[in-house]
Order: C-alpha cells, then sequence, then structure tokens
C-alpha cells in the first residue's frame, strides 16, 4: 500500500456472514465505479481526508434491509382447557384459607400475585368476566370460617367473662382477615365492586356475614348483652371490670349497626337504658328520703359525672342523650320538688354557698325545676322577712337586721344563682310583700 496515496476503506457481506474490511486506493474511484460495484450495490461516498481534499469512500450495504413489524396485543382467552377458572382460583383460596388459620400460604406472594406478564391473577380473572365467580366464591369462603368459628364459640365459652372473651377475640381477629383478604382481592373492590351499585364492597360484606350469622344469633345476642349489662351494674356497684372488653363489643355492635334502635336492628342500647332506669328508680325513691339533701344532691353529680364518663369511654355517643335523660328524671326530676322544700330553708338560714350552688345547678338541667327553686326561694324570703318585721321586739335593729337579710340574700342571687334574673325579680317583690305587712312603720323606722 503506498503511503503517500490516502486510502479508504469498505466493508462488504460474504456468505459466511462475517464482514471484511478492504483497503482501496483514491485513483480507482476517480475513474467510476466499477460494474462489479455497481452490482454488489456499492455506493460512493465523499468524505473528508485528513490532508484538506475530500475522497470518495467505497461502503458496501445489504441488499434488502430488515423490516421490524409490531403486532398488537393477542386477546388472552380465560378457559382455555388447560387453563379453566378453578385452576386460576385454587390458589387464591389457599391464600383466603392461610389468612384464616394465620398459616402460611403454601403459594408464595409472587405466584399469588402474578399470572405471567407481571399481571395478578385476580385482575387476570377480572378482565376475562370472572368477577362475579370471584365475589360469590371469596363470600361462600367467608361464610364457611365464620359457620364453624360461631359453633366453637358457643361450645367452648362456658362461663359469661370467657364467652364475652372468646366474642371480643374472634371478632378482633376477624376483622383482621377481612384487611388482608381485602388487600389480595383489590383489584376486585376497586372495579367490579365500585362499578356496581347493587354490590356492597368485600369489608361491608364480610360485616354482613358476621352480624347475619353471630350478632343475630339468639344465644350469641342474649349472652353477649346480659353478659356487658352485668359487668356495668358491677362498676356502678363500685367494683372493677375490664372496661376495654366492653368498650372493644360495643365498637363491634356500632360497626356492625347492631347497637341502637335506629340501626338495622337493635341489640344493647334498648336494654341498657331499660336496666339504668330501674336502677336510678328504685335508687332515686330510697335516698332522696334516706340521705340529708346535701349528701344526695352530691351523690346525684357523682351518677352524672359517671355516666358521662361512662359515655366518653366506652359507650356509643349517640346513647349521652338518652342516658342523662334518663338519670336526671330518675334521680332528680321525680324527686326535686321533696328536696327542694325540705332542704332550701335550712341552707339559705346557713348560708351554705356550695350546697346552693349545688342544688341550683342540679334542678337546672330539669325542665321547672328552676320555677320551683324560685317560688319556694320567694317563699323563704317572705317567711322571714315578715317575721323580721311583725316582731315589736326588733323595732330598735329592725333596719339593720333587713340590711344583712338583703345583703346575705343578694350574695345567695349573684354567687348561687348566677344573678338569674327572675330570682333577682322574686327576692325584689318578696321584699315588697313583707314591708308592707306593718303599714308604715319599717318607713318610720328608717326616718328615725
Amino acid at each position: 500500500l503506498n503511503s503517500s496515496q490516502p486510502s479508504n476503506f469498505s466493508t462488504s457481506n460474504h456468505r459466511s456472514g462475517k464482514n471484511t474490511v478492504r483497503f482501496t486506493s483514491p485513483a480507482t474511484f476517480v475513474a467510476g465505479p466499477s460494474t462489479a460495484r455497481e452490482k454488489s450495490g456499492q455506493h460512493r461516498i465523499s468524505v473528508p481526508h485528513k490532508n484538506g481534499h475530500s475522497v470518495v469512500s467505497d461502503i458496501t450495504q445489504p441488499t434488502s434491509a430488515r423490516k421490524l413489524v409490531i403486532h398488537g396485543f393477542k386477546h388472552r382467552l380465560l378457559c382455555k382447557e388447560s387453563d379453566p377458572f378453578e385452576m386460576k382460583w385454587h390458589p387464591l383460596e389457599e391464600a383466603v384459607v392461610s389468612i384464616q388459620k394465620k398459616k402460611k400460604a403454601e403459594t408464595s406472594l409472587e405466584q399469588l400475585y402474578e399470572v405471567g406478564n407481571g399481571e395478578f391473577i385476580v385482575e387476570f380473572l377480572c378482565t376475562n368476566n370472572a368477577a362475579v365467580n370471584i365475589y360469590k366464591k371469596l363470600k361462600t369462603c367467608i361464610f364457611s370460617y365464620i359457620v364453624k368459628e360461631l359453633h366453637i364459640l358457643l361450645d367452648v365459652s362456658d362461663s359469661t367473662s370467657l364467652f364475652l372473651h372468646n366474642l371480643n377475640v374472634l371478632w378482633l381477629e376477624y376483622c383482621e382477615q377481612l384487611i388482608n383478604i381485602r388487600s389480595v382481592f383489590l383489584y376486585l373492590d376497586r372495579t367490579f365492586v365500585l362499578h356496581n351499585p347493587t354490590v356492597i364492597s368485600l369489608w361491608d360484606m364480610g360485616l354482613e356475614i358476621f352480624r347475619d350469622e353471630v350478632m343475630n344469633n339468639e344465644s350469641v345476642r342474649k349472652r353477649s348483652v346480659d353478659g356487658l349489662l352485668k359487668m356495668i351494674e358491677q362498676e356502678r356497684e363500685g367494683g372493677h371490670i375490664d372496661r376495654l372488653l366492653i368498650k372493644s363489643l360495643l365498637r363491634m355492635m356500632t360497626s356492625l349497626r347492631v347497637y341502637a334502635e335506629i340501626q338495622i336492628f337493635e341489640v344493647f342500647e334498648r336494654k341498657f337504658l331499660e336496666t339504668t332506669c330501674t336502677l336510678y328508680e328504685a335508687e332515686g325513691r330510697h335516698l332522696s328520703q334516706s340521705l340529708e339533701v346535701p349528701v344526695y344532691l352530691r351523690h346525684v353529680k357523682k351518677r352524672l359525672e359517671e355516666e358521662t364518663n361512662r359515655v366518653d369511654y366506652y359507650l356509643d355517643f349517640t346513647t349521652r342523650k338518652p342516658l342523662l335523660a334518663v338519670t336526671e328524671r330518675c334521680l332528680i326530676s321525680d324527686h326535686m320538688e321533696s328536696f327542694i322544700n325540705k332542704g332550701l330553708d335550712e341552707m339559705l338560714l346557713e348560708n351554705k354557698c356550695d350546697d346552693l350552688s349545688l342544688m341550683y345547678n342540679m334542678v337546672s338541667r330539669t325542665k321547672h325545676g328552676l320555677i320551683i327553686l324560685k317560688n319556694v326561694f320567694a317563699s323563704y324570703v317572705k317567711k322571714v322577712g315578715k317575721a323580721l318585721v311583725m316582731d315589736v321586739n326588733r323595732d330598735k335593729t329592725l333596719v339593720a337586721d333587713l340590711l344583712v337579710m338583703k345583703r346575705q340574700l343578694d350574695n345567695v342571687v349573684d354567687s348561687c344563682f348566677e344573678r338569674n334574673e327572675k330570682f333577682i325579680q322574686a327576692e325584689k317583690d318578696s321584699f315588697d310583700y313583707f314591708i308592707n305587712t306593718r303599714p308604715n312603720k319599717p318607713a318610720e323606722l328608717v326616718v328615725d
């Protein structure tokens, strides 16, 4: 090869399939391409050379280019003879049973979730019109499990406390199972269920099965409610109970919509309010007569605080209003006229501000309590004031005594009766009444 002449190379394809490099002289290209080169498909390309002159390069290319063809996705049929629905459902059923039994599934997560080409089994079945079958089979699996567990619950739970404990364990584990099962069938829940208004979600379907098979069972319903009411009765009597257990079971009833009367069917609230009414009616009749009024009022206050705390901790918030209404009626409304007449005069006479404030707060919870309290208060002022005015032996100190009485009553109205306008007016009217029982005498004493 003459180094003085710039050389170029070309490639050609041989039958062996290998590329070879062939150097040619620029002079060759000046004369023009040979017939062999034309037949072989060689092309001349002018490229710059390092000496600044352009030369023609000979590059051999294939005579036919390969074409890239893109085909559409092939539609996969569900029911191939070698891949029926049951074969796809089987690992899903195994997964559900493993979740229910808290055991490791024989099918790995990768095998469970992928059917091929990165597609989930549930998604594969749903996109091949098998969503209804999946939903029905899943419901059957859950139903079979809960029926079996119900028989175990009724057979092994002898005592009430053990029964409530086992029922709570069954409920908590069942909720955890529903969460895990839904994660496996999430595609079903977000496509088939979402687009079919008549089909309830997997979570609601699970709750419906538990409610219909467990809480609608007469034995379960009676034992659970009676057990809960017994525990609350023990707490009201001063005993210690498992409040967390009560809270969990009542939350279960709320979730299943069987707690209150306005829900699907009522299990707990009505009977709870009935037992509360029975308890406090008997307690109110007995204690309102046997206890001093201040002591009884403090007991009522304590009961109201206990019931409020009970609502805040484990009862449903919707129970607050009817529960407090029952408590107030049985302990206050039914006996307030009696304990007001029995204790108000003594409290006013001894200026017991704390007890007067408590009485005012208790009766203010009722519809007519403040009216009764105001009338008895006015009667007291008239009675005591008239006694002072009519006592001729007090003539020398009558004005001073009336001023002391007025300051004391003003303080009671301000600090104990919350400056209630009706009580202020009742005090004023009562003073006008007894001042005029001895015509002109109080005025003469004031002038003197």
